[in-house]
């Protein structure tokens, strides 16, 4: 803290009503010019520009995302038991395919239909499957979503304000590293996709012969 002119009695005046601990800290400390990290399970007060050289690498596994195509399998099979007239509550994870509209309400009636009658952005329904099988970060999908369905670049993803607050201050809608995943996302959507493209036209090309 020193080095950037700060002392530990540094006065700090802030008010804030209805934020977790973690927004608390990030506006206190932004101000500053600082941040806080957790390291050796001891939270610490440091510069942003030390934070920043003390990011670690979290290395996720994804190679059953890129299986054979032949081995694609939705993840929503489970719809298909239910018996007709029943009616049950199932939590999925979803993605926003139009960018600035607004959150869906849960009093409104919504129809289903298939993506396919929405959209034909293959990189789109690639990775609505893979969400599907309930191995992907939503955040993350989301970001790949708005890159593929609005053409957000993933600059303008990492810098996009989720909350402004009666402050004047502001939170990202994504953090930097859900933005990264939703890169390696959308790679393996599209490499799925051409995967899934070759089978069928081979399939296609068999069925004529």
């Amino acid at each position: 803290m020193e080095d950037i002119g700060l002392s530990a009695e540094e006065p700090v005046s802030i008010t804030l009503k209805n934020v977790t601990l973690r927004s608390f800290l990030r506006i206190m400390l932004r101000d500053l010019g600082l941040t806080y990290m957790i390291k050796d399970e001891v939270m610490q007060i440091t510069s942003t520009e030390a934070a920043e050289e003390n990011l670690v690498t979290k290395v996720y596994p994804v190679g059953d995302l890129v299986d054979p195509i032949m081995q694609l399998g939705g993840g929503m099979g489970g719809f298909q038991n239910i018996e007709p007239g029943r009616v049950r509550k199932i939590k999925v994870a979803t993605v926003c395919l139009e960018h600035g509209k607004k959150e869906p309400n849960p009093r409104v009636k919504y129809d289903i239909i298939p993506i396919e009658n929405f959209t034909r952005n293959e990189g789109v329904i690639e990775l609505c499957r893979m969400l599907g099988s309930g191995k992907l970060d939503q955040m993350s999908a989301q970001a790949a979503a708005w890159h593929f369905s609005d053409d957000m670049s993933w600059q303008e993803l990492v810098q996009k304000i989720g909350i402004t607050h009666l402050n004047g201050t502001s939170e990202r809608y994504f953090h930097p590293n859900q933005v990264a995943m939703g890169m390696r996302y959308a790679q393996i959507a599209t490499q799925r996709a051409k995967l899934r493209a070759a089978a069928t036209e081979k399939t296609d090309s068999l069925s004529s012969q």
